[in-house]
């Protein structure tokens, strides 16, 4: 292997794939980024055997090869070299890589490639084009509503899947059991009668990631086991692949579809700062939000042994139906109002013991779901 290739571009790449490999791992190799170089240019494959991420960065290749490297200290090494073209090769007595930018030259112990766990895509079933910005919307709508508890790995993700609700619609789930959220877009050309999915904690912050750098629209493809995700970053080419969950989300219709006995229209900004304010007195060992209504409107309290207590009031269009009061985390107030553009929103709720349902009052593509602590 010889080459030349421009920092700005390989680093990028050693990014991406930084991410995805482990630091420590008891397969040796797994902590490793294959190098190979060909006449499309270089390219990089990391793994960790769940995800993969193969990179291709534009580079003058005098001599094609293969070689395993270090990730990290790669990446820490290339980060730190001066902006020049950084010339590669393979010292073939020490099956050392030879690095050099300017001054600087680094020899870098390697692996043979033929320890890299081969890349093998199943046959993916499906495929379509998504907007960038729809996938974007769809994983920043309900991500932070995933599980973290890896006893209830079927909810560690977000779960996509086709319904038809005028016309044929993508919805994305997530929820912890404390919380769920859910957006909707128009399914994409191509995607009728995909199945339903769930991709990982891991694989949605990086295709996250990817999604900052594609243009305006990416290539999907999945199956029943896989999801492929294909974007052309600038002046790189990049293949995502991951696993898909195991398992079978819960069935979540119901609770969207609950009886409704009192509607609260609120204004977003109005409640969100509220909430926010009052919360300065809440600690991680209190952090319940009191929310009383009565007639148009709502007092938000909360109370801790240590710092004291606060309250505040906001104007409210409410339903009718008596007074009451819910408690709920102040967290997820908060990050669902954050989350909603709309002026105002929609607090659907029956009674103190069951969920309230949140809805943009002028948005019919997205719901979230908070249940109630009790004091």
């Amino acid at each position: 292997m010889e080459l030349t290739v421009q920092k700005s571009p390989f680093l990028k790449a050693l990014s991406h794939g930084q991410s995805i490999v482990e630091k420590r791992t008891t397969i040796p190799v797994l902590s490793h980024v294959l190098l190979s170089a060909t006449h499309a240019g270089l390219t990089l494959t990391s793994t960790d055997l769940d995800m993969a991420l193969v990179e291709t960065v534009p580079a003058q290749v005098r001599i094609a090869g293969r070689i395993c490297v270090p990730a990290h200290l790669l990446h820490d090494i290339i980060k730190k070299l001066p902006d020049l073209p950084i010339d590669i090769e393979i010292n073939q007595e020490t099956q050392q890589l030879n690095v050099k930018a300017g001054r600087s030259h680094f020899n870098l112990p390697g692996l043979a490639p033929e320890e890299f766990p081969e890349i093998t895509s199943s046959s993916l079933t499906h495929h379509f084009d998504i907007s960038t910005s729809d996938f974007r919307y769809m994983i920043d709508h309900t991500r932070f509503a995933m599980s973290t508890d890896e006893t209830r790995y079927h909810l560690n993700g977000i779960h996509f899947h086709l319904f038809e609700e005028d016309g044929m619609k993508l919805r994305a789930v997530a929820s912890d059991l404390h919380r769920l959220a859910c957006v909707s877009i128009n399914a994409p050309e191509g995607s009728a009668d995909m199945p339903s999915m769930i991709i990982g904690r891991k694989a949605i912050a990086e295709i996250r990631k990817l999604l900052d750098e594609a243009p305006e629209q990416v290539k999907a493809g999945l199956s029943d086991s896989r999801f492929e995700l294909s974007v052309q970053g600038g002046q790189n080419r990049m293949s995502f692949s991951t696993r898909l969950v195991d398992g079978e989300f819960p069935e979540y219709q119901q609770t969207l579809m609950a009886d409704i006995e009192r509607t609260v229209k609120v204004n977003t900004r109005a409640l969100s700062d509220a909430a926010d304010r009052v919360s300065t007195v809440i600690t991680d060992r209190d952090r319940i939000l009191r929310i009383n209504l009565e007639n148009q409107h709502a007092k938000l309290s909360a109370v801790s042994q240590e710092l004291g207590a606060a309250q505040e009031e906001v104007d409210v269009e409410s339903s009718g139906g008596d007074p009451i009061q819910i408690c709920f985390n102040v967290r997820y107030v908060l990050d669902v109002a954050g989350l909603i553009k709309d002026e105002e929103m929609n607090l659907h709720l029956t009674s103190p013991d069951t969920p309230i349902i949140i809805r943009p009052a002028n948005t019919n593509s997205e719901a979230y779901v908070i249940m109630p602590l009790f004091a």
